[in-house]
């Protein structure tokens, strides 16, 4: 905690807030002083959802007092927490793309010439000066939709830091950046930091968070359980107390000598982002791919999939695999891809955990017209406990897991369907330190059982762990296929950057 409780902007002593039965704080203390970025982390229900939304209003705690710059308060409504100037980024940004920078900054609060007449050129002008006071280069008549990553998400942050902001919650602000534009909103945030901001920031990329962090709070099982300075502790130390046991590896791979060429991919291309892409993998090999944002490394995913028109020869296991016919093709051929977005593209987030499993293996499960619940059920049943997916029945709607839960789902349903290739984008995306090592076990027994699995990762350190050989895209062509004791970081990076290797 820090030396003086006046010093601090937010100060929270015995927060604890239940759901029925299910105690989700447990006396937790939590700080947040001025000039400051503290890294919230915990394991998927561990409490840190909770905590935001106590801080900002959402929810109440049962029990415990809360301090904004040294005077209790009531944060009884969102609208109480934003006039004290807290202010929270979510990971799903909430931007509308067909509208300008400035109007984004200022909508739901736009200034009007009179009633229900909004003053455009006085919304450009307060954009303006937002963005010069926080030295923001963004142009404020700039299409939201024609912005890169980054810059949208610095947006989201502009918007936040409207109306005198002094404390920033930032819930997975890198999830969907690559390594160049997650420096510059890292730059971004330190700039915030020395300008006197209170940052509270949650994220499951460790490095990231050693890298941007002042101070380190562990919650587990809706408790506090470890705090330090970043400069005083470790990862190591930090993964231990965020899963209460000891992690032999984080990147548990069981390597084995790989079986016969399950995948030949020869002159793939499918423009404008993949170009003349040749490569094979083998049964029980894990192949990893790396490039920069934009190189092509999920369109070469979703055209094997079917998803995307392209030109070449792709064979499974000796067969042809006709090109953009749609993902039902390619499921018959064996394939099973988990997208980087689970909550978009991999889930019905609507239907239930049995529904989500078994959608893939329907064929299999019930060859005739009929639907008869009994097979699909059983089927559930044995993947739920299969991919310990925590869930109080396989009737509970997906959506309402935790990320962790969600992805086990979606892994388990290429399971149930056999899948015999597995294509993974960002498998590990969003979440729990836990949660990712139960994920490598499961690709792990996937290439004990034969299958074939290419990976896409933006983490270098999860890439080099888990593959056995690494193929590297740059502007969208192949510039290397190496054995896994070939790889290291500078080269993968080398490639990446400038597709050729280290001189």
């Amino acid at each position: 905690m820090s030396d003086s409780a006046g010093n601090a902007l937010l100060t929270m002593q015995g927060i604890v807030r239940s759901f029925g039965a299910v105690q989700a704080l447990r006396g937790v203390n939590f700080e947040v002083r001025p000039g400051e970025i503290v890294v919230l982390l915990g394991e998927n229900g561990a409490g840190k959802s909770t905590l935001l939304k106590t801080i900002t209003g959402v929810h109440q705690p049962d029990a415990g007092r809360i301090e904004w710059q040294g005077a209790n308060v009531t944060l009884d409504t969102p609208a109480t927490a934003q006039r004290l100037g807290i202010r929270m980024v979510y990971q799903e940004l909430n931007l509308a793309s067909h509208l300008t920078v400035a109007a984004n900054i200022c909508l739901g609060d736009e200034p009007e010439r009179f009633p229900g007449i909004i003053d455009h050129r006085a919304v450009r002008q307060r954009a303006i000066d937002l963005l010069a006071k926080h030295r923001f280069d963004l142009d404020p008549d700039a299409l939201v939709g024609s912005l890169g990553p980054a810059q949208r998400q610095i947006v989201e942050i502009c918007k936040a830091l409207a109306g005198n902001a002094k404390l920033l919650l930032l819930d997975e602000p890198t999830s969907s950046l690559g390594e160049r534009e997650i420096e510059e909103l890292f730059g971004t945030l330190r700039d915030l930091r020395g300008r006197g901001l209170g940052l509270v920031y949650v994220s499951h990329r460790l490095p990231e968070c050693f890298a941007i962090g002042d101070r380190i709070v562990v919650l587990r099982d809706g408790e506090k359980v470890y705090e330090s300075d970043i400069a005083r502790t470790d990862t190591a130390t930090v993964v231990r107390r965020m899963v209460g046991r000891e992690l032999a590896a984080f990147y548990p791979r069981d390597r084995s000598e790989p079986g016969p060429v399950r995948l030949s991919v020869e002159h793939l291309t499918a423009p404008p982002t993949l170009n003349d892409v040749t490569f094979s993998a083998r049964a029980g090999e894990v192949v990893g791919i790396f490039g920069l944002m934009g190189s092509g490394r999920s369109t070469l995913l979703s055209t094997l999939f079917g998803l995307r028109s392209g030109t070449g020869t792709v064979r499974t296991d000796g067969a042809p695999l006709p090109l953009g016919k749609g993902a039902p093709v390619a499921i018959r051929h064996g394939f099973g891809f988990i997208t980087e977005d689970r909550k978009r593209t991999g889930l019905a987030l609507g239907r239930s955990v049995r529904e989500n499993l078994t959608l893939a293996a329907l064929n299999r499960l019930f060859p005739g017209p009929f639907l008869h619940h009994g097979r699909d059920r059983t089927e559930a049943a044995a993947m739920v406990e299969r991919m310990a997916v925590k869930t109080a029945s396989t009737e509970t709607p997906v959506g309402t897991l935790s990320g962790g839960n969600q992805q086990k789902v979606v892994m388990g349903r290429w399971f149930a369907a056999k899948a015999s290739v597995l294509l993974l984008d960002e498998p590990t995306r969003g979440v729990d330190v836990g949660s990712k090592v139960e994920i490598y076990q499961r690709i792990n027994e996937a290439t004990a059982d034969g299958a074939t699995v290419l990976m896409v990762s933006s983490e270098l350190p999860e890439l080099l762990g888990m593959s056995d050989r690494l193929i590297v895209l740059h502007q969208g062509r192949l510039v290397a296929d190496l054995d896994r004791a070939e790889a290291t970081p500078e080269r993968l990076l080398h490639f990446a950057m400038t597709g050729t290797d280290i001189v």
